[in-house]
């Protein structure tokens, strides 16, 4: 039977994109658990996150005018270096049908008197003069990746402020439904805050019409196959057939499917044939930052600076579990799970939604 999920508490709000199909006992692993919005939150967290249109009260039928009521996400650090990247959202309105560009601008703006004497602080800096004539340019992709490229230099001081542009981009963002992912990138056309200089976010701007062993891992999908599919459009999106795997909890309605052919140790857990968790066992794959099996927890954590939390393992005397948090908030449901052996090294990986990616034992 599947077994209920533990947490253990965590004093921050975290930003990401694998056990084996063993059947021993139902043990899972602690996650962190991201606490929830501050009480000062000024939006009711009852609102739906998405583009709203609604027309404004107006007698004169003839003039009403359709307004658009959008969230733009600023930082609201605390204190703690560890929510120096969270935020949270304002309402904004606007008559102009380009709302994403409407929401950036806002982004760039800051928050008014009042949202500053709440804790919200400017997302965004700009300086310099621009090379395309305005802040930004803005486009939306097929595969519903917002693609955004400032024309200034952004001001930043480091890792801090770019995961504080990040996050309050991505959020402001992704509300809208024709976005899924957000690309940002700098005056010269680089991936903001990219510590590595491979440019790893331009990925996400070619094209993906099948899975395959090229595919990256995220909190939240593995190239086309989304977390949240069902089996059959998960198959439909990856362009490969699925076959069931034995998974020991068909009773409970935990299931397995793998793709047929490459990419292969690449298995989806399915709770009521929605595709709840990824997990790899192929030291091909990698996540979206490019880690994978056989690094180390040292590279891991270089990978994810601030974001590793680590469990042991239940299984591997000295081996562990390295816990990614992500710090953007419509993902704080996810985690991607490292499993590590005695020497450290990782030896399979997962990603997915709570609780069932801390199902120690998939299914079974």
């Amino acid at each position: 039977m599947l077994v209920p999920f533990r947490l253990t508490q965590l004093a921050f709000v975290p930003i990401l994109a694998l056990v084996g199909l063993g059947a021993c006992s139902n043990a899972t692993v602690n996650l962190p658990n991201p606490p929830s919005s501050s009480p000062a939150a000024i939006v009711d967290e009852t609102e739906e996150t998405k583009e709203v249109s609604q027309a404004p009260q107006n007698t004169n039928a003839s003039t009403t005018s359709q307004k658009n009521r959008i969230k733009v996400f600023f930082p609201k650090p605390s204190g703690s270096n560890d929510e120096l990247a969270y935020v949270e959202p304002v309402w904004r309105s606007t008559n102009s049908s380009g709302v994403a560009q409407f929401a950036i601008a806002q982004l760039i703006a800051g928050p008014t008197e009042s949202e500053e004497q709440l804790g919200l602080e400017s997302a965004i800096a700009l300086r310099d003069s621009s090379n395309c004539g305005s802040d930004f340019t803005i486009s939306i992709r097929n595969n519903k990746v917002a693609k955004l490229q400032f024309c200034r230099s952004v001001v930043s001081a480091g890792i801090g402020d770019d995961a504080r542009v990040r996050n309050s981009v991505e959020e402001t963002l992704k509300q809208f439904p024709t976005i899924n992912s957000v690309v940002i990138l700098d005056k010269n056309g680089d991936c903001l805050g990219d510590q590595s200089g491979n440019n790893t976010c331009l990925d996400r701007l070619q094209p993906q019409n099948k899975l395959s062993s090229a595919s990256r891992l995220t909190t939240t999908s593995l190239g086309p196959v989304e977390v949240g599919m069902t089996v059959e459009e998960a198959a439909k999106a990856a362009g490969i057939e699925f076959t069931p795997e034995s998974s020991g909890g068909e009773e409970y309605g935990c299931a397995y499917v793998r793709p047929k052919g490459q990419p292969a140790d690449v298995f989806f857990m399915a709770i009521d044939d929605q595709i709840a968790r990824i997990d790899i066992d192929s030291p091909v794959v990698k996540t979206l930052s490019g880690a994978g099996i056989g690094d180390t927890e040292a590279q891991i954590r270089k990978l994810y600076p601030g974001q590793i939390k680590t469990e042991p393992h239940q299984y591997v005397p000295g081996g562990k579990y390295l816990i990614f948090v992500p710090k953007t908030p419509s993902e704080r449901n996810y985690r991607v799970i490292f499993e590590t052996d005695e020497n450290g090294v990782v030896k399979r990986f997962r990603s997915g939604k709570l609780p069932e990616v801390g199902y120690v034992e998939g299914c079974a």
